[in-house]
């Protein structure tokens, strides 16, 4: 019975290290992305002259969310992103890290990330989000 107490704690304590290991890999993931994210975007709203208010504006986000992502205090994630990288004229991929090209997609990825959008926000689509839609599938 002792054995098996012993053999118990044992695993539990090395249940909880590995957790403890995946939490803080996991948190430097998170700080590592807010990074990427926070100075992309404030490197390519220096670049084209764009104050934090007229991303907010063509973002529909406000200006403390927009500032509180260039902070690195919020990392915008789904559709926001995808907002602010067609703002901004670039990707996601750009804005996450994973590419080093700033420059505006191809029209293939454009049509993709129109879909991506459809597909995220069907219901809540305005019209001029519909507009531009059809005028990319159109065009």
């Amino acid at each position: 019975m002792l054995k098996t107490n012993r053999k118990c704690r044992k695993i539990k304590w090395r249940l909880r290290r590995m957790c403890r290991k995946a939490r803080i890999e996991l948190g430097i993931e998170i700080i590592m992305e807010s990074m990427a994210v926070k100075d992309r975007i404030g490197k390519l709203l220096s670049e084209t002259g764009m104050s934090q208010k007229a991303l907010a504006d063509a973002t529909n986000l406000s200006e403390g969310a927009v500032s509180h992502y260039l902070k690195g205090d919020r990392v915008p994630k789904g559709a926001i992103l995808l907002n602010i990288a067609n703002a901004l004229g670039t990707t996601v991929d750009y804005l996450t890290g994973k590419s080093d090209d700033a420059h505006k997609f191809s029209s293939e990825q454009e049509i993709e990330q129109a879909f991506e959008l459809i597909a995220r926000n069907a219901k809540t689509l305005t019209d001029e989000e519909r507009k531009k839609f059809a005028k990319i599938l159109f065009s």
